[in-house]
């Protein structure tokens, strides 16, 4: 393997990053942004929820610990509400490598009111500039749940999210519930 680390270092390696500095500098900003969204993002099948997006990596420590799956969705919900509202109104600080270099944070405009679009032969982005609403999938169906108070624009709270939830669940179990989850 280090011969052929050194065999690459010394031979193609060299010529394929100018070839990535080039298309760096003069079709995109980042080299590799149009190819992964092209193929890994818009080309693959699988989940984007558990596959792709990685935004609620660590939340955790910021919710309230508890066995109801329907509260705990609740919280993580909210706080990705509450995040989307501090991104709508450019009050995010930007994220910085080792505290110095600051890191585009354009892929946050896509985290949210954005969705994959099928095609025969990839996928299409479809965003929209707001959202008021997440889409719930439990037991195979899809439900809209409003997060957003119309015409106020406060968001709903993680006890009336988890209201919603338990509603969901009901609805999927025959009215029993399900077990809160």
């Amino acid at each position: 393997l280090e011969l052929e680390a050194l065999e690459f270092q010394t031979g193609a390696g060299p010529t394929l990053q100018r070839y990535l500095n080039f298309k760096a500098y003069v079709w995109s900003s980042n080299y590799i942004t149009e190819w992964w969204e092209k193929y890994v993002y818009l080309g693959g099948r699988k989940s984007l929820m558990l596959n792709s997006n990685y935004y609620i990596m660590g939340w955790e420590n910021h919710v309230v610990p508890t066995r109801r799956p329907c509260a705990r969705a609740a919280g993580v919900s909210r706080l990705m509400c509450d995040f989307y509202l501090r991104l709508h109104q450019e009050r995010l600080a930007p994220m910085r490598v080792k505290g110095l270099a600051p890191l585009c944070m354009a892929q946050y405009d896509r985290m949210f009111a954005t969705t994959r679009r099928a095609g025969a032969e990839g996928d299409t982005l479809y965003h929209r500039d707001r959202a008021r609403h997440i889409a719930v999938l439990c037991g195979g169906h899809w439900y809209r749940v409003d997060v957003v108070r119309v015409p106020s624009g406060h968001n709903v709270e993680a006890h009336e999210l988890e209201r919603q939830f338990e509603m969901i669940v009901a609805d999927v179990h025959g009215g029993d519930g399900g077990g809160g989850g």
